[in-house]
């Protein structure tokens, strides 16, 4: 299928499918939906069969999914979904454009023939496949929306998983989630989100109705709480204190302000590195902030007379696992992320570097999970910082009642602490699938031609 992704062929690949040319397309998407590499292969043969769109932006779900043994998964690249979707879209349209679109409105006009398309070329291309069920990662992807619309009049269930679980997590955040959620709208049969505050959240800003949204948990969790389970039993032959950097942003960039905040921070963990040769010092920033982080830490330690080359218990890099570092973590430290209600979970002593700065405005609404510093230890400057790690490399222990709301804590931001996650999903999926296939049973039972339920005239099965 290679020559088919040149531009040369892109102006009359969608002329074609402006005019109907449906089986050519048929065809194409019919090579280019691939099976899983992890799905098993022992799998019963009248398993579930689920396609995956824009497979890339899931988060592990698809790689559990598959090898569960329960479910056929099936990947759609979305540079295909991309290519047709601009046969009948223009590019660079602002989500909502390509989502929600003004009534009678030429982005409207060209969503609408899009759908058309999908209704036409996809009862083909499941019946090749067998596919059961679509799945999406989120409600906003431009490339999926159309596709899940179309399967979901075909009959076939769009569920979408939301893979976003911090909503609700601060006040900021929380109220700009009704413009969002108008903007993009929920077009699918049913929605999973991973915690009671999302799907509360989505019910209360009108996305979504109540019998429509389910919360089931983060199925990448499930292996992260088995381990936290054990988490205190491991005694590694060094101490470490991990800190997973914090990065407010104005405008699309660091904002400036709060230089102070983080030399302060990364400036007193370094001094501890200097002071505890024996103790690993380990700063874990996200890949795609990396490069500009880097610089800010390298201009605070030169600031400081600091040089990092003489220290090599402080290590600084990115690609580390953080649930690993967790388990094998002493002590945690960080702000505005879940590693750190993971680390709580884990029993692990976190340390909040909630700087006096933080509690002010601009910043004070945009600070997460503020109810679950009750059972953390909270800094308020970098004095109080450097002596409550110093403490807890010393005493370690956590409570059984700071345990429990931790516990709370968690269910109500992440997940059910005690896992599942998976056999949920699953669970939730095969109702919707079965319930399609009753449908079609009873439709297909009524049809004297023996076509396929949605089948447009003209269209072959493949």
């Amino acid at each position: 299928m290679g020559y088919l992704k040149t531009s040369l062929l892109r102006i009359p690949l969608g002329y074609l499918a402006r005019r109907g040319v449906y089986g050519l397309f048929v065809r194409i998407l019919n090579t280019v939906i691939a099976e899983h590499p992890d799905n098993s292969k022992t799998s019963a043969s009248d398993q579930m069969t689920i396609l995956a769109l824009s497979p890339e932006g899931f988060r592990g779900d698809l790689e559990a999914l598959a090898k569960s043994g329960k479910c056929r998964v099936l990947v759609m690249s979305s540079s295909w979904q991309y290519r047709i979707l601009y046969f009948f879209c223009q590019q660079g349209l602002r989500p909502r454009g390509y989502l929600n679109p003004e009534p009678g409105s030429a982005e409207m006009n060209g969503k609408m023939a899009l759908q058309a398309f999908y209704r036409a070329v996809l009862p083909s291309v499941f019946q090749h496949h067998g596919i059961d069920c679509v799945i999406s990662y989120h409600i906003r992807v431009p490339a999926d929306v159309d596709w899940g619309i179309a399967a979901k009049d075909l009959g076939t269930p769009y569920v979408v998983l939301y893979r976003e679980g911090l909503m609700a997590s601060s006040v900021a955040l929380h109220s700009t989630m009704a413009t969002l959620f108008s903007r993009f709208g929920f077009w699918g049969s049913h929605l999973v989100v991973h915690n009671e505050s999302c799907r509360d959240l989505c019910i209360d800003k009108g996305l979504v109705e109540a019998d429509a949204v389910s919360a089931l948990g983060c199925i990448r969790m499930d292996d992260f709480i088995n381990k936290a389970a054990v988490a205190k039993s491991i005694k590694p032959a060094r101490k470490k204190v991990i800190l997973f950097p914090l990065g407010l942003k104005e405008g699309g960039s660091f904002d400036l302000n709060l230089l102070p905040f983080f030399n302060g921070v990364h400036v007193t963990l370094a001094k501890l590195a200097r002071k505890y040769p024996d103790i690993d010092f380990v700063f874990k920033p996200k890949p795609k902030v990396y490069p500009s982080w880097r610089k800010l830490v390298d201009a605070a330690f030169a600031e400081a007379g600091i040089d990092v080359r003489q220290l090599p218990n402080l290590v600084m890099d990115a690609n580390l696992d953080a649930q690993k570092l967790i388990v094998e973590s002493s002590v945690v430290c960080g702000i505005n992320s879940t590693t750190i209600l993971e680390a709580a979970l884990a029993g692990k002593p976190v340390i909040v570097p909630y700087f006096k700065q933080l509690r002010q405005d601009p910043y004070v609404d945009h600070i997460k999970f503020v109810e679950a510093f009750e059972y953390l230890d909270v800094a308020e400057g970098t004095e109080s910082f450097s002596d409550l790690i110093e403490q807890k490399l010393v005493n370690p222990e956590i409570s059984q009642a700071d345990m429990a709301g931790r516990r709370t804590i968690f269910k109500k931001y992440v997940s059910d602490p005690n896992g599942g996650a998976l056999d949920l999903y699953i669970e939730l999926l095969q109702e919707h699938v079965d319930r399609a296939r009753s449908g079609r049973a009873q439709k297909t039972a009524m049809r004297p031609d023996g076509r396929v339920v949605g089948q447009p005239v003209g269209v072959e099965n493949e």
